[in-house]
Formats: C-alpha cells, sequence, structure tokens
C-alpha cells in the first residue's frame, strides 16, 4: 500500500513538471536547462544513504546521489 502511494505520488510530480516544461517552450523566450526530482526512501526507517564517487568529487552532480 505504501509502496503504491509513493509511486503514484512521483508520477503526479513528473507530470506536473514535464507541463511545466511544455508551457515554458511556448513562451515569449526560450528555456534551455535541466531539471531532475527524484523520490527516496530507506528500509532501516533512517535516513536515505548517500552514493558518491568518493575524492574530492563531490561538487560535481554526476554519480553523487542522495
Amino acid at each position: 500500500m505504501k509502496y503504491s502511494k509513493l509511486r503514484g505520488m512521483s508520477a503526479l510530480v513528473a507530470l506536473a513538471l514535464s507541463a511545466g516544461m511544455a508551457q515554458a517552450s511556448e513562451a515569449e523566450g526560450e528555456f534551455h536547462g535541466y531539471l531532475r526530482a527524484g523520490v527516496g526512501s530507506s528500509s532501516e526507517k533512517g535516513p536515505q544513504s548517500c552514493f558518491d564517487l568518493g575524492g574530492n568529487t563531490m561538487k560535481y552532480r554526476l554519480g553523487n546521489e542522495c
């Protein structure tokens, strides 16, 4: 039950964000950008753990996920 609610919410968020992006492209100016959203969970009832590449690369986005 909890998983289906989470899945439904993420679908609604994706739909809402994609509708906003479609409107932005039809506006007077042009929009070129990147937007990403996601939902995380933990099986241990604690905070979600992060994945990183290690070293001094945390300032770069690619491969560093929380």
